[in-house]
């Protein structure tokens, strides 16, 4: 028999397991499954409202309202699409598959969308609780931090949206690689759960690119709390028991270049990945150009976000869909910088002696790298999203350090667990009122507008919403939001650079065109005129200024811009068509009469061709070919039988023929 030294000193070392009584054992069952109802109850009651929301216009209809093949559902064409589509300035396959099962599932009631995403949320705070449980053994503060991140206001955005089905579905996929990678730690058996961590985290990375970070937090979770860093490490933490089986005094010593050794593969799949990712947003655009936005900009951007994330952790208001990239000012750069800068030095040095510390606060940093706007991708400063993942870090380094200074402190139990109950329940009420405003497009842009200064692209965006039913409103916010975007930076004076071509003739383009409903053509015209000058290749410039110029009377140059629209796409019948009713108009019959001909024979079994096969019916009739005409008009009703107009000049035509 061992001696009880003996046993102490191989307790100590993590070489015995003390098992809890079976009654102790029971207890701790039960009370991990009431927690983890109450926290599938605690999100279910703040998102439950989603399940009524509708598609809004941010990204929702690239993603599944208006994509043909998302819409199809799940079909052979759609996954063969899915795994090599570029499609969203992302490669992630799974994330369109789950698009395609959800149309499979619910059709395109926006309702089902959005209740998939509220599930794969619960998934991902149940496992989260799970795996932080598993890894610590501390039920009270692991449930703190999955509660916490259940119902933190900056992550409503990643679960009300239905666009950000990425971030959810990748997070799912993120805490199993983690479970795994638990399990892989304490089974001297490792192969085949080293292919199961393999394979979960390839299938994060197919859902949403920024999991490339998860080899890094693996190298932090080594350190706290699986304690594999040094067996010193690993005596010292206060959560050695983590590692409850024979094999961990062998975990633990570790070194830490065979740590990393052990992560290759993991590195690779994060390598392979990047680059694809930026070699797919620099096909597609995405990748705002240097001389666009300086590096010093980004860099400058990027403090300030690292930082900016942290306050609207503390005190989550004024939340928006979008922030508009703006010049930072130097010297609040450099303190964020030095922020930043010192509050990881402190953090690594008290590694030793809080290493939850460390390790929560590179959480952090490590997770939110990939989209603090190195690289730019899009032109927001920063977006709740960002902070799914990252946040936890921060939870983690808040839940153990305020749980052992207060345990120092010695304050009771009772008043702790009161005083996470009211954090929680502040977030979830902060949670729930900010999901209301996800409902629809008009509120979301509304929104935006109301608390963010000079957001241009929520102006845009609400112009677009309102522009159907509501054009006054639209052109004001569209006027507005072509001053911002036009103006320099109200507290710098700085101007980003030239503004994105695409975006100014969109909405030089909405103007005009709101303009003329209004029949203000000569204002119009000036707006068509700076389309034209941005985007001097597209047809779809010149045919809208050839239309304003003609409706504003100046028919010479309209006859030379339609020409234009028609050398650069001298397949389209619509621009035949228009240009046909601009000469007439100019007293060239023959020539209208020719384009029109031009026009119906482009198309001649679209429905849109029974307009221009009517009017070319009335010019031959105003020509004398009256048989010619007769023709044309039963050719548009065999188009479109509901053509009243022609149906009433075919009659009149038929009367007056001779017998």
């Amino acid at each position: 028999m061992p001696s009880r030294a003996l046993k102490a000193e191989r307790k100590r070392k993590g070489l015995d397991t003390v098992r809890p009584p079976a009654s102790a054992a029971a207890r701790e069952r039960t009370r991990t499954i009431w927690l983890s109802v109450a926290l599938v109850a605690l999100t279910v009651a703040v998102f439950e409202p989603v399940r009524h929301f509708s598609f809004v216009t941010w990204d929702d209809t690239g993603y599944v309202s208006q994509n043909p093949i998302v819409k199809q559902g799940l079909t052979l064409a759609g996954v063969a699409w899915a795994l090599t589509s570029p499609g969203q300035f992302y490669w992630h396959p799974i994330t369109w598959l789950s698009h395609m099962a959800d149309v499979q599932i619910s059709g395109m009631q926006a309702g089902g969308h959005h209740v998939t995403n509220l599930v794969l949320h619960v998934a991902g705070t149940l496992l989260l609780f799970g795996v932080l449980l598993r890894m610590t053994g501390r039920a009270g503060r692991s449930v703190l931090v999955a509660a916490l991140f259940a119902v933190h206001p900056l992550h409503v955005e990643s679960v009300a949206w239905i666009a950000e089905r990425k971030d959810v579905l990748s997070g799912v996929f993120w805490m199993l690689t983690l479970w795994v990678y638990v399990d892989y730690v304490r089974t001297p058996g490792r192969r085949t759960r080293y292919i199961a961590l393999l394979a979960l985290f390839a299938l994060g990375l197919m859902s949403k690119p920024t999991l490339v970070t998860l080899p890094m937090v693996l190298l932090l979770l080594d350190i706290w709390p699986l304690g594999r860093v040094g067996t010193a490490c690993a005596e010292r933490s206060r959560t050695a028991r983590a590692l409850p089986h024979p094999d961990a005094s062998r975990a633990a010593s570790s070194t830490v270049a065979a740590l990393v050794v052990e992560k290759i593969p993991l590195f690779a799949l994060s390598i392979a990945v990047s680059m694809v990712t930026f070699l797919v947003q620099l096909h597609v655009g995405a990748v705002e150009a240097l001389e666009t936005i300086p590096a010093g900009e980004r860099v400058s951007n990027a403090a300030v976000s690292g930082v900016g994330y942290i306050g609207m952790a503390v005190w989550p208001a004024q939340l928006a869909a979008f922030y508009p990239f703006r010049p930072v000012e130097g010297w609040w750069a450099l303190c964020c910088l030095l922020i930043l800068a010192s509050v990881t030095y402190a953090a690594v040095r008290a590694r030793r002696r809080w290493p939850y510390l460390m390790v929560g606060w590179l959480w952090y940093l490590v997770t939110l790298l990939p989209v603090l706007g190195l690289i730019q991708v899009g032109s927001q400063a920063m977006a709740d999203r960002f902070t799914y993942l990252p946040l936890i870090g921060l939870l983690i380094a808040l839940a153990w350090g305020v749980g052992d200074l207060l345990a120092a402190l010695r304050v009771h139990r009772i008043a702790v667990g009161a005083s996470a109950l009211a954090i929680v329940a502040a977030c979830a009420g902060a949670a729930r009122a900010q999901v209301a405003y996800w409902k629809d497009s008009e509120t979301l842009w509304r929104r935006a507008v109301d608390v963010v200064p000079n957001n241009d692209l929520a102006h845009a965006n609400l112009g677009l919403v309102l522009a159907a039913g509501r054009p006054d409103e639209a052109l004001a916010h569209f006027s507005e939001a072509l001053r911002i975007h036009e103006a320099p930076d109200v507290r710098t004076g700085i101007r980003r650079g030239t503004p994105p071509p695409e975006y100014a003739a969109l909405l030089h383009s909405q103007i005009g065109l709101l303009l003329g409903r209004q029949g203000r053509w000569k204002e119009a015209t000036l707006h068509f005129r700076e389309v034209v000058r941005l985007r001097p290749g597209l047809a779809d410039a010149h045919h809208a200024l050839g239309r304003a110029l003609a409706s504003d009377g100046q028919l010479d140059e309209s006859i030379r811009e339609s020409r234009e629209a028609i050398r650069l796409e001298p397949g389209r019948a619509e621009l035949h068509g228009d240009f046909a009713s601009v000469l007439y108009r100019a007293g060239d019959r023959a020539a209208a009469i020719a384009q029109l001909e031009q026009a119906v024979g482009l198309n001649p079994a679209d429905r849109g061709a029974a307009k221009w096969h009517y009017n070319l019916a009335a010019l031959l009739n105003e020509s004398g070919r009256t048989a010619d005409a007769i023709r044309e008009l039963e050719a548009a009703l065999a188009i479109d039988p509901a053509h009243e107009r022609a149906r009433r000049a075919l009659t009149e035509l038929r009367r007056k023929q001779p017998e």
